[in-house]
């Protein structure tokens, strides 16, 4: 087993003043078992505004919530901007999911993600210091970290402490090369 981590292709931009911003964001479907419902009344009861990006199912659901906005799907350029203007990414999954790009995505501008247990991205997340894990399916949980972003003090140090952590081994395609051939040269020798 030879653990390689998807590439992403996203410039270092400076790190985002995540303090300053008003809205936790999650990316993608807005389906039942992306933990969409769980997230809305989670963020009901936080009392934070939300940001959906993306479309689905639930769509319409999410857009009769008054803290809650829609963008549907975007552009990875676009993407990368509404991660810009949040607090957090949120990503709720009910089931197990794979790496999960956003939450890389995310890291790379200093934003703080709190994912679910699991999910494969509880992998990219150090729980309490780069974001924070949620138990999955479990609302008081996503209410007790969703609060956590609403300290300026507790997501700003997290939002650096994710920013260094991703740039400090950026998953950027000439870094997945060449841990690519090191593992080819490692199975090589063998």
């Amino acid at each position: 087993y030879h653990p390689l981590e998807n590439p992403i292709d996203i410039p270092h931009l400076p790190l985002v003043n995540v303090s300053a911003n008003k809205s936790v964001v999650a990316v993608g479907r807005i389906d039942p078992e992306k933990g969409i419902e769980i997230l809305l009344e989670a963020a009901k009861i936080a009392g934070v505004s939300l940001t959906l990006v993306g479309d689905g199912s639930l769509r319409k659901l999410a857009e009769s919530y008054s803290f809650c906005r829609v963008t549907g799907w975007l552009s990875t350029a676009q993407v990368v901007e509404e991660l810009a203007k949040s607090r957090a990414l949120v990503f709720p999954s009910l089931w197990y999911e794979t790496y999960g790009l956003v939450v890389a995505e995310a890291a790379a501008r200093g934003v703080p993600a709190i994912v679910s247990d699991i999910s494969a991205a509880s992998e990219r997340v150090e729980d309490g210091k780069t974001g924070w894990h949620m138990r999955s399916g479990d609302v008081e949980d996503l209410v007790r970290c969703l609060k956590l972003t609403q300290d300026d003090d507790v997501v700003a140090k997290t939002g650096v402490a994710a920013y260094s952590a991703f740039w400090a081994s950026p998953p950027v395609c000439v870094n997945h090369v060449k841990k690519l051939l090191s593992i080819y040269d490692k199975v090589i020798a063998i």
